[in-house]
């Protein structure tokens, strides 16, 4: 297999022009100090942006998807681990899913 000298330049220079906007991204939010709305502002983008992806799938889901929404809350509120919420609730409805084909 050969690989064109253009192709492999070209990969090159677009994998390092976006590690550079990433990379200096990083650096520049690092020293920039946040006011207290900018602050609470980014601290709530996460779960803003969780909500944002999750509703409408949830429009248009069944039981078995509502029942892992709600296990997911729930989990998210008793342990405040996001990790382990989310966890749950994929668990779940793959747990549910495989209950209702053996039935």
């Amino acid at each position: 297999m050969t690989v064109d000298q253009t192709v492999l330049v070209t990969i090159i220079g677009m994998a390092m022009v976006t590690y550079a906007t990433r990379a200096s991204g990083y650096f520049l939010v690092r020293r920039l100090v946040l006011g207290p709305f900018a602050s609470r502002f980014m601290d709530n983008t996460p779960g803003a942006m969780f909500a944002a992806l999750c509703a409408p799938y949830l429009v248009e889901a069944g039981l078995l998807e509502w029942t892992g929404a709600v296990i997911t809350v729930g989990v998210m509120r008793i342990s405040g681990n996001l990790l382990l919420a989310l966890l749950a609730g994929v668990g779940s409805v793959a747990l549910l899913r495989a209950l209702t084909q053996v039935m």
